[in-house]
């Protein structure tokens, strides 16, 4: 029975790689690309021409800024938005995982704000296991 399994799981692997074959996924449209990066390369040479800041255009709301999205990845972080180590924020590292979430934050984020938010973490976390290891064990010992 494992073997028939196996081999039916095997064998339906080979179907959808053999028909996903046709679509080609991972091809690079460079005219595409060059058309979308167009207005990043005018904003950059602006910048560095006039020495303005992208803050400082934020502020002013400089028109070169009105056809760029600023919800995307790049643009928050090249403003100096934080985005959280995989994802997730560094404080529940530390709550979550103790001190291997700690050095997770530690050497992927590479930012002593967000380890000691880990480390904040992992002391509240440690200090309610704590807690309530002494409540359960006090209630056990009463029960005795």
């Amino acid at each position: 029975m494992k073997r028939m399994i196996v081999l039916f799981a095997l064998s339906f692997f080979i179907v959808q790689v053999a028909y996903s074959g046709s679509r080609d996924l991972f091809s690079i449209d460079e005219a595409h690309i060059q058309a979308e990066m167009a207005g990043l390369t005018e904003l950059e040479s602006y910048l560095s021409d006039n020495q303005y800041t992208m803050a400082e255009m934020l502020d002013q709301g400089h028109f070169m800024l009105s056809g760029l999205n600023s919800s995307s990845a790049g643009m928050h972080t090249m403003l100096g938005f934080y985005e959280p180590p995989l994802g997730f924020p560094s404080f529940l590292w530390g709550l979550c995982l103790g001190i291997p979430g700690v050095l997770v934050v530690h050497f992927v984020a590479e930012d002593r704000a967000e380890t000691r938010k880990a480390i904040m973490g992992c002391l509240i976390s440690s200090i309610a296991y704590t807690v309530f290891y002494i409540a359960w064990y006090a209630a056990w010992a009463g029960t005795l």
